[in-house]
């Protein structure tokens, strides 16, 4: 398989996998495909608003229902703390994975060929916020990270001497 065709292959693999994460998490959250999360967390008002509307909730039924959706907000918190923390807790994982994913394929390539490969990298983390897939360089979103994997790949990269 040609340098090409790898990397239309993993962006490829990125976009599916990226496509059933964003599946999953709307398949997951509370009314998922209503876009009631784009507006920030849902309220216990907003909630009880749409099943109001939908199921035509008698006053009493509302407050019942509000009462129980704000006694869970604090277990939603937690929850959602613990999926931030395990979050953080993969992202030097998969940090490491594009790292290898980007050595294997700038070891194919040619000095111009990798000048080009750089220039693309940059781009897609412009274009995705510094969030890159499998094989895309950028700073994933941490400024802690910014810069360092042009450090891992030696000083004569950006001169395209490997």
């Amino acid at each position: 398989m040609g340098p090409r065709a790898l990397i239309a292959l993993l962006c490829v693999v990125n976009l599916l996998i990226g496509a059933a994460a964003g599946v999953a998490i709307d398949r997951n959250t509370r009314f998922g495909g209503r876009g009631t999360h784009r507006r920030g967390p849902p309220t216990a008002e907003r909630m009880v608003q749409r099943l109001t509307d939908e199921l035509e909730l008698t006053p009493d039924q509302a407050a019942q229902i509000k009462a129980i959706f704000e006694g869970q907000q604090a277990a939603f918190k937690e929850a959602m703390a613990q999926v931030q923390a395990a979050a953080e807790e993969v992202r030097p994982r998969m940090d490491a994975l594009r790292a290898r994913t980007d050595e294997k394929i700038t070891a194919l390539l040619t000095p111009q060929q990798r000048l080009r490969f750089e220039e693309l990298q940059a781009e897609d983390s412009k274009r995705f916020g510094g969030r890159g897939g499998p094989g895309w360089g950028g700073d994933r979103g941490d400024p802690a990270r910014v810069g360092s994997e042009s450090r891992s790949r030696g000083p004569d990269r950006s001169a395209g001497g490997r």
